[in-house]
């Protein structure tokens, strides 16, 4: 359940994210809260008009690989519910406390306490610090706090001071070269392009649309995504192209019919286009919401 709301210019969310997954006899908190119901998430955030942003309670952390920048709820996770079977995948999720910096979207550092538990079964652990034989910080299989002797007890770890995480940056998605050619590149050219001017990708219309906008003042942001990538050429678009930057779609279609050889060809297209909406369309909601939250 997500609530959002505006206090002032700050936006203000608050999420809850119960199941029912654990298991209370036995239930700890090494990775997750696995007391029945189950909290996955329950925090509560503030966000600043300055990109900055403070969240506590239940929480992803930091430890956990994130879609994009460090945004709650930009979690990539597996879609599985018992991510502990999932081989080679780290996370964690526990009560928190953190700050976070959004610098224009670009660059994100964080900064939080966490409450990590520990447990470690060995002949002769540290006394007072580990769940097993030793600590008195354990459940018992009604999951009351109890001594660790207790029969069929679960020992967690004493936490003497919650942890510090240091400052995590993710650089993002930095500026890149686009080059706008008058006419649909080919392989040998999209090659000349890079080593020229080392061109990340190729299109025939946004320097104009980006001289409009200087001319009158206005800023310009260009977001591509790819459908024909460097090692792709289909020599036949080219023909049906028009000087003014159009396509004649319905003359090309009928064109294809008629020629078998392209309809591989074709198809790779069509399906890369498609990725290449989907892709569109995620980043410029992703953008959206970013400026909605400062508005």
């Amino acid at each position: 359940m997500l609530a959002e709301g505006k206090i002032n210019h700050w936006k203000t969310s608050g999420y809850a994210e119960i199941d029912f997954e654990g298991a209370a006899p036995t239930a700890n908190e090494l990775e997750s809260n696995s007391f029945n119901p189950r909290a996955r998430q329950l925090w509560g955030q503030v966000q600043f008009n300055n990109g900055i942003s403070i969240a506590g309670g239940q929480t992803w952390s930091l430890l956990t690989t994130y879609r994009k920048g460090i945004d709650l709820r930009q979690e990539m996770i597996p879609m599985t519910i018992d991510l502990q079977y999932v081989a080679g995948y780290n996370w964690a999720r526990q009560w928190s406390v953190r700050v976070t910096k959004n610098f224009h979207k670009n660059m994100w550092a964080a900064l939080a306490v966490e409450n990590p538990e520990t447990s470690l079964n060995v002949t002769n652990p540290p006394t007072g610090v580990f769940g097993f034989n030793t600590s008195t910080n354990a459940t018992s299989p009604a999951s009351a706090l109890t001594l660790s002797n207790t029969p069929g007890a679960n020992g967690v770890s004493t936490d003497l001071a919650p942890d510090l995480w240091p400052v995590f940056v993710d650089p993002g998605q930095f500026e890149q070269v686009l080059v706008s050619t008058p006419a649909i590149a080919s392989i040998k050219e999209k090659q000349r392009l890079y080593e020229s001017y080392r061109a990340s990708a190729v299109d025939m219309e946004a320097a104009t649309v980006a001289r409009i906008a200087q001319a009158h003042n206005l800023p310009f942001q260009a977001i591509k995504a790819i459908s024909d990538d460097a090692s792709f050429e289909l020599q036949e678009l080219a023909r049906f192209a028009t000087q003014d930057g159009q396509f004649r779609e319905a003359a090309f279609a009928a064109y294809s019919v008629a020629q078998p050889h392209l309809w591989s060809k074709l198809f790779r297209l069509a399906g890369n286009s498609q990725l290449a909406i989907q892709s569109l369309t995620a980043e410029l909601e992703s953008q959206l919401d970013w400026y909605r939250q400062r508005v």
